[in-house]
Formats: C-alpha cells, structure tokens, sequence
C-alpha cells in the first residue's frame, strides 16, 4: 500500500505550555469548516482533553499522533484518519518541541 499522505498539513506548536495553542487551533478549525473545508484533527502528546475539544468542532474524532506511546503507527494512523480531508491540523503538545523533528520526518518526509 502505498501511504503516501497528500492532504495539506498545519502544525500548531510553540516552545512552551500554556500559551493558546488549544485555542488557536480550535478557533483555525473552525473558520475553515465554515468555508467548507472538510478537517482532520491530530493531537502529538498523552492528552485526551484537548483532543475531545477537537472533536467538538470538526463533528468525528480527533486522533492522537503520540510517537512515544505509538512508534511507527503514527504513519500509518496519520494516513488513514487525514486521506478524505481538505488539511489536516496537528496540535503540538510541549513534548513536541524536543522531539518536532522525528515527528516531522515521520508525517511530512523529504522528497
């Protein structure tokens, strides 16, 4: 099979916690669901909070891309849950700051 993920991708991140992340990201989420894209929702970290605040706005779950808990399952989770999505949307935790480069070969690797 070939995964190869074409769907555009946004990461929100920043280099410390606490700063309206969340709310960036919901607020993004839902100013282009309102004109009329379709969204998948990720999540980097152990968090079920925020992830269910996605859920709220893009009306399916959000899905956790956690490299840590998951391995290399992430490819695979990222590809299946983004494929009938317009962009997806990838909300850092704080932990993806020291580890945004693995993540990043992961889901979107050099050509």
């Amino acid at each position: 099979m070939n995964m190869e993920a074409t769907v555009p991708r946004l990461v929100i991140a920043s280099y410390k916690g606490k700063n309206g992340k969340t709310t960036v990201t919901l607020a993004l989420a839902y100013a282009l669901i309102r004109t009329g894209y379709r969204i998948s929702m990720f999540k980097v970290g152990p968090d079920y909070i925020d992830p269910s605040y996605h859920s709220v706005i893009i009306n399916k779950p959000s899905r956790n891309l956690d490299y840590v808990l998951m391995g290399n399952r992430v490819i695979t989770r990222f590809y299946r849950y983004s494929m009938d999505s317009d962009i997806a949307i990838i909300e850092a935790s704080l932990a993806f700051m020291t580890a945004w480069t693995e993540l990043l070969r992961l889901v979107a690797p050099p050509k």
